[in-house]
């Protein structure tokens, strides 16, 4: 029996199962595609009502004004195609992801440490997002009123949520969960799999991840690639000091250049970048942020829609020029995001000019 998901989405599934097979709902039909789909669906519902929330509660937003943020990501055409219509399940990890940048700016790192572990047995893929919870330890436990009895406290707290994850997986087998997760790491080798991005750009969609770029290979330029985002994930988390959006806007940054640079990225991969800005423009509603949002939408968009409409094609095109003009602009938007940090996102904690 093919079980290529984390534990926690299986318990998910099983529930649907249990439910089809009660009530002697056809597999493959309308009611059980829509239970399928049903998690994801939820959650794109509890992203947009978090975005309401955010708007109106915290950032102090009008109603009208609140209702048109959670409407720009409920009715986001990324977010209708990629639940709804194909029934991918990226937006459990959006929302996992949102929750834990809520959690750490309101300094709730116990809630925060059980949020990254749940997601991390929903979707692997949330393991991309350690860097931010290491921030946020470093600024609530270690920079603020340190004490070694609150350290140890939560380092408590952090291994009973280890311990809880253990044993959710033991239902699987631990060995068999492990691997699972090692191989869904592993798995399509390539510099990228139809993730429209600097490797499509170059003519490396498809292509074995162990070919070589001007000297190394795409596998090892990936991994400095990670490395890179890990160390300036730190460096903007130190400029952002305790604005707002800081966890955002960090969230952000990791997933986007993530998808951009490194290597095995499917086109699903850049989802969470979506909601994330939505978040980032609650807190700084300006034009270039807009833009961003609104290029990556596009491009998202079309990337995802090209994929879906030719599912089931295991040949990768590189002789597209549809392909790497839009891998081309998905790389411009990233380098004018990386420009609007810097000049928008860090200026407030640069020293004022007397």
């Amino acid at each position: 029996m093919l079980t290529d998901y984390p534990p926690l989405y299986m318990y998910v599934l099983y529930v649907i199962g249990r439910i089809r097979a009660h009530f002697h709902i056809a597999q493959f039909s309308a009611m059980d595609l829509l239970m399928l789909k049903s998690p994801a669906i939820c959650c794109d519902i509890l992203c947009s009502f978090l975005i309401y929330w955010e708007s109106r509660k915290t950032a102090k937003l009008s109603e009208l004004q609140s209702i048109c943020m959670m409407s720009v990501y409920l009715f986001h055409p990324v977010v209708i195609l990629d639940s709804a219509c194909w029934g991918q399940v990226d937006s459990i990890l959006a929302l996992f992801i949102v929750v834990l940048c809520i959690c750490l700016k309101n300094h709730w790192l116990v809630p925060a440490y059980a949020i990254y572990g749940i997601g991390v047995l929903s979707k692997p893929q949330m393991l991309v997002f350690t860097p931010v919870l290491l921030v946020g330890i470093w600024d609530h436990v270690f920079l603020k009123d340190f004490s070694w009895k609150k350290f140890f406290c939560h380092l408590g707290s952090g291994l009973c949520v280890i311990a809880g994850m253990v044993m959710f997986s033991i239902p699987f087998g631990l060995t068999k969960v492990i691997a699972q997760y090692t191989s869904t790491l592993g798995s399509y080798s390539f510099a990228t799999v139809n993730g429209f991005n600097f490797w499509a750009l170059i003519g490396m969609n498809g292509v074995e991840q162990d070919s070589n770029f001007l000297f190394l290979p795409a596998r090892i330029w990936g991994s400095i690639a990670i490395l890179l985002i890990v160390l300036f994930t730190f460096i903007i988390a130190k400029h952002c000091q305790d604005a707002p959006y800081k966890y955002y806007l960090l969230s952000a940054f990791i997933i986007l250049t993530m998808f951009t640079f490194s290597v095995r990225m499917h086109e699903r991969y850049i989802f969470p970048g979506i909601v994330l800005l939505v978040f980032l423009l609650i807190y700084k509603p300006i034009i270039p942020i807009w833009i961003c949002y609104g290029g990556f939408s596009f491009l998202t968009f079309y990337n995802i829609g090209w994929v879906l409409r030719n599912y089931g094609d295991f040949v990768y095109h590189n002789d597209k020029p549809m392909i790497r003009l839009v891998a081309a602009g998905i790389v411009g938007c990233l380098v004018y995001f990386y420009y609007v940090i810097g000049k928008y996102c860090l200026v407030h904690s640069l020293p004022k000019k007397s």
